[in-house]
């Protein structure tokens, strides 16, 4: 099971600035400054706008138990322009954690890239919003005491169509025996 999303790019940027912009976008949506630390099998080369034909995995630690919730971003052209797709998937489970993930890396791809922010295919944000900072703006949380995966969860909550977001939250939900 996977769950898309693009961001565009019109200049080029260093891997090593996603993986920090993504953890900042992620602080600015759940609004918190304790987001794990991110990691990755990510090579130091630099994204362009004609592309470096790279694919590789960011890692973000739940700290409940879990092993990790991983995206994986490869890139692909349209003609003249360069995307960034990130892709949530572990193994048969999608978590709520990596869909925010997902949404946070394609935003920082977006933001680092000059580029736009695209979700028709969920359209989780209605109308349609392409400008990162817009979207961080009008989507993230209000400070709370909640915790990291929590806030996860809460963020997805606000958005139309509950249905389509992943039913478990962390993988170590998934690794629970069913409660009898």
């Amino acid at each position: 099971m996977s769950w898309s999303i693009d961001g565009s790019v019109r200049r080029p940027f260093e891997v090593s600035a996603l993986l920090r912009r993504t953890r900042e976008v992620l602080g600015e949506l759940l609004a918190t400054d304790e987001v794990p630390e991110l990691s990755g099998n990510a090579p130091t080369v630099t994204i362009e706008p004609v592309g470096t034909d790279i694919t590789f995995t960011v890692l973000l630690p739940t700290g409940d138990g879990a092993e990790v919730d991983t995206v994986d971003i490869t890139e692909w052209s349209d003609d003249d322009t360069m995307f960034v797709t990130v892709t949530a998937r572990y193994n048969h489970a999608v978590t709520r954690v990596s869909v925010v993930l997902c949404i946070a890396v394609a935003l920082a791809v977006a933001d680092l890239g000059g580029g736009e922010y695209l979700d028709e295919e969920r359209a989780f944000v209605t109308p349609p919003m392409y400008d990162p900072h817009e979207v961080i703006a009008k989507t993230r949380l209000a400070p709370s005491d909640l915790t990291f995966v929590d806030r996860c969860a809460r963020y997805l909550g606000q958005f139309r169509k509950p249905e389509d977001w992943p039913r478990v939250v962390t993988l170590a939900e998934e690794a629970k025996p069913p409660q009898r």
